[in-house]
């Protein structure tokens, strides 16, 4: 793999950066909201159980894990339509269809088993 070219300096030149005050409420907020609904309703505790129990200590650190994912997740996903807007704008193109975006699972994400 060593006649590959190095272009990491590139693609960093290349990549945009949302404002942090962005990634601040996402990372905060945004989880502080989710490991509380995980930790309050307790949906995913048959699975912690189930497959868990020998990863994690408590259900609480399980919820933690599930929540860095959602954050992750919507970090990705704003990453994503915040490039679409800036895209757009750049060609004069019309904004972006609200909720494109947008997947809605919870509260029944999965049946009863």
């Amino acid at each position: 793999m060593h006649d590959m070219p190095d272009t990491d300096e590139a693609d960093a030149a290349a990549e945009r950066f949302w404002p942090e005050e962005y990634k601040w409420v996402i990372k905060n907020e945004l989880k502080k909201i989710v490991k509380a609904g995980l930790e309050e309703e307790r949906p995913f505790s048959a699975i912690y159980q189930r497959d868990y129990l020998d990863h994690f200590d408590t259900y609480e650190a399980f919820a933690d894990r599930l929540a860095e994912g959602v954050i992750i997740g919507a970090e990705n996903g704003a990453d994503d339509i915040l490039d679409e807007i800036h895209n757009r704008i750049r060609k004069n193109d019309s904004l972006p269809v609200t909720g494109l975006y947008a997947v809605y699972f919870y509260p029944q994400p999965f049946d009863e088993n």
